[in-house]
């Protein structure tokens, strides 16, 4: 197993799904009604979760807070198998929280604060000896404080290759990088070019010239990439892009693709167009994206990772959207089988459902981690998961030692069973003799 370590600047991603119906009468402003928030990891968080999907071992370095943000952070990167050193002894956790009615983000609020710490010589030899066991270091700058001349003067003392995720546009902080992966503007800004048609493979051979940097691999949003090499090739790439619902995090899979690729021995042009792949993707979904598990094919399109569960779902509780939640993070597209009235009857009885099959469609459907809800009619749903065929099928944790429909024919297709443990001890019938007893 490769082993790649990531340094930079780490953040949480908050997300706060509100409804809106009135505008404030003291300013011209929406007023919010929060309803719903979930966590993404941010910065070079996601970056390390990215590639410890594409199954690299991950060392992250970076500076976090003895916070709520921080106890959130740890235990994604737990979700994801990444160790993490933590280089602050005080410092806040930097957090944007963006507010949004349906996809359409309202505003956004940071907390944050630059990192201003000098690397002491103990946190010197846990840094450098984490850099040299590993296969390549990975730099995710989003020019926060953590990426300084002493960090990097660190870096290049250890000979291990280095790619670059870049934020400032004085370059020199990243002489001698294998590659550096810029956006349109920062390679503009970096070869301090004003207007915006100028020529990206000229501006990318002075700085390739004149910090001695070995690639770069320049994203241009709907103009797609452009690779070029220290050896003079350079290269387009057609972006591959459909609907753009959120371009938050996309430069984090970019670097992420290019790193697993890199170690792995594939060309630059070769890991630019997986990279390119990946990166059309990620901008389809809301909020900062984490690459699937076998979502990205050597050279091939990329497969949409199909989640499948099933259930009554007659009175929707917490329980049930921690279930979801952890089942469509097992995914790209996450289907719900919902069982029709007369299923419902025939399982818990002539009293149930008390939500009829249309309003339990709609209250599922207005979940954001929800893509598709489906009604069946029969007492399990096998026939409907032979009908959809999905990569994933998801059932609670109390289902373990029980026959399972239609995870026989999963299997069969190479696809999985998984099961979820129960976060919270609720349940409808819980609620309904709740309220019987009252």
């Amino acid at each position: 197993m490769y082993r790649i370590c990531v340094i930079g600047d780490i953040m949480l991603d908050h997300y706060v799904n509100c409804a809106s119906d009135r505008m404030s009468p003291e300013a011209p402003v929406p007023v919010l009604n929060p309803k719903s928030d979930f966590f993404r990891l941010g910065g070079a968080a996601n970056v390390a979760a990215n590639i410890s999907r594409l199954g690299a071992e991950v060392i992250l370095i970076g500076a976090t807070g003895n916070d709520n943000e921080n106890q959130k952070i740890i235990e994604e990167l737990n979700n994801f198998s990444v160790n993490y050193i933590n280089i602050s002894n005080d410092y806040e956790t930097i957090c944007k929280s963006r507010y949004l009615v349906g996809n359409h983000q309202i505003m956004r609020v940071d907390k944050e604060t630059k990192f201003q710490n000098e690397i002491d010589s103990a946190t010197k030899e846990i840094i450098l000896s984490q850099i040299l066991a590993s296969d390549l270091i990975v730099i995710s700058d989003y020019n926060k404080g953590v990426i300084s001349k002493q960090l990097m003067n660190i870096i290049r003392s250890s000979n291990i290759k280095f790619i670059v995720d870049p934020k400032l546009n004085d370059w020199s902080m990243y002489e001698g990088a294998f590659l550096i992966s810029p956006n349109k503007n920062e390679i503009k800004l970096a070869g301090d070019r004003n207007d915006n048609e100028f020529d990206v493979i000229k501006v990318s051979e002075m700085l390739c010239n004149k910090y001695n940097i070995s690639n770069i691999v320049a994203t241009l949003s709907e103009d797609g990439m452009c690779v070029y090499t220290k050896d003079g090739n350079a290269e387009y790439i057609d972006a591959d892009i459909k609907d753009v619902v959120d371009v938050t995090g996309a430069g984090d899979v970019v670097i992420a693709v290019l790193a697993d690729q890199i170690v792995r021995g594939s060309s630059i042009v070769e890991a630019a167009k997986n990279a390119n792949m990946v990166a059309g993707y990620s901008v389809q979904q809301l909020g900062t994206y984490v690459i699937k598990k076998d979502l990205l094919i050597n050279g091939r399109k990329l497969k949409e990772t199909v989640v499948f569960t099933n259930g009554c779902f007659d009175i929707l509780h917490i329980g049930h959207i921690d279930y979801l939640k952890k089942a469509k993070d097992l995914g790209d597209k996450l289907i719900i089988g919902l069982n029709s009235d007369a299923s419902v009857r025939k399982i818990k009885g002539s009293s149930r459902p008390i939500n009829n099959f249309n309003d339990r469609k709609q209250l599922l459907e207005s979940l954001t981690f929800v893509d598709e809800v489906i009604i069946f009619e029969e007492n399990t749903p096998e026939f409907l998961i032979r009908e959809v065929e999905p990569d994933i099928l998801v059932k609670g944790s109390d289902w373990k030692n029980k026959d399972v429909a239609g995870a026989n024919f999963i299997r069969k297709r190479g696809g999985e069973v998984k099961f979820i443990e129960f976060k919270h001890e609720i349940s409808s019938t819980k609620i309904l003799n709740k309220i019987k007893s009252i």
